[in-house]
């Protein structure tokens, strides 16, 4: 494809493309992901090394608006009332002139689109964030980058070689403490609340993948393997026998166990007998006891851990 004929023809055919989103294929469509890699390829091509990398010197623009409306919970207020500037500060509670540069820096991003000046509408990122369980997921994730802020500090102090000792984390070094994140959440409640609602987001997300594995993983009896983690929870079979005093599963970090509990109230007739444990902080699974066959048992992956077998039980939750 040489001629500028053929490149105008190309050009009408992505425009067209893109004006009819529904036409084209679904997500889990494997020409989806063909077309998906081919214009991001096309974009590369199209744009100079230096455009990409002004993009990527500026993300921490974008990083920290996106951090200041999710928590003036301007995705949560939008449809509250007429979407003005004006209006729109009143709901959220800030200057308007502050929240019209919020909002002309998300509409940069593809949040939110101004089709007339002072005056804001949804786009579908925008519409995604109108979820709870979206937005708790992108909130969390946003909140645990701020960290990288912090990367290059933390490698000088380490004289710029790869950093080999448990401690001082770039975690602790970021939040000039000694604590672990799950023992600074402690005292930060507005932190922990984040922290706790982006478990339950990724849990929530990711319900269709995680029942069907916990199904099969309790239906089966596989000779002992490695752990396997699945979105965000971690859970690794022993071999089920007879004895009801033998752990048949653990899922560490396994929130609130809701999925767990559904999945062992659904096969309890039919499942190998055993003992099903739901690990998490103390705080987490408080109250929970023994419910629908499920175990709630207080623990923090960074201690050894009490459930024993002559094979691993666990595998670790991975910390954001």
């Amino acid at each position: 494809m040489e001629s500028p004929t053929e490149m105008l023809a190309l050009a009408q055919q992505l425009e067209t493309a893109a004006m009819a989103p529904s036409q084209l294929p679904p997500a889990s469509d494997e020409l989806h992901a063909r077309l998906l890699a081919a214009a991001r390829n096309l974009i590369t091509v199209l744009e100079t090394p230096e455009t990409e990398l002004m993009h990527l010197a500026k993300a921490p623009v974008a990083h920290g608006v996106l951090r200041a409306a999710l928590r003036i919970r301007l995705f949560e207020r939008f449809d509250e009332g007429a979407p003005t500037a004006t209006d729109l500060a009143q709901r959220c509670g800030t200057d308007v002139a502050l929240l019209t540069r919020i909002m002309r820096t998300l509409a940069s991003i593809g949040i939110f689109t101004e089709p007339t000046p002072g005056i804001y509408a949804h786009t579908p990122r925008s519409t995604t964030l109108r979820h709870a369980q979206h937005r708790a997921v992108i909130q969390g994730m946003a909140e645990t980058a701020t960290l990288m802020t912090a990367l290059p500090d933390f490698l000088d102090t380490h004289h710029w070689q790869n950093p080999v000792d448990s401690g001082p984390t770039l975690f602790g070094f970021a939040h000039h403490t000694d604590q672990t994140m799950f023992e600074w959440l402690e005292g930060q409640p507005e932190q922990r609340a984040i922290f706790a609602a982006f478990q339950s987001g990724t849990t929530a997300l990711a319900i269709c993948q995680l029942q069907p594995f916990l199904r099969d993983l309790l239906l089966t009896s596989p000779p002992p393997a490695p752990a396997v983690s699945v979105s965000g929870s971690s859970v690794s079979p022993l071999v089920p026998d007879q004895d009801q005093d033998r752990v048949t599963l653990v899922d560490v970090g396994g929130g609130r166990g809701a999925v767990l509990r559904e999945v062992s109230r659904e096969l309890l007739p039919t499942r190998p007998p055993g003992r099903i444990v739901l690990q998490d902080l103390p705080n987490v699974v408080e109250g929970l006891g023994v419910s629908d066959g499920v175990e709630a048992m207080p623990y923090n992956f960074l201690d050894p851990q009490p459930v024993k077998g002559n094979n691993p039980p666990v595998s670790r939750l991975n910390p954001p």
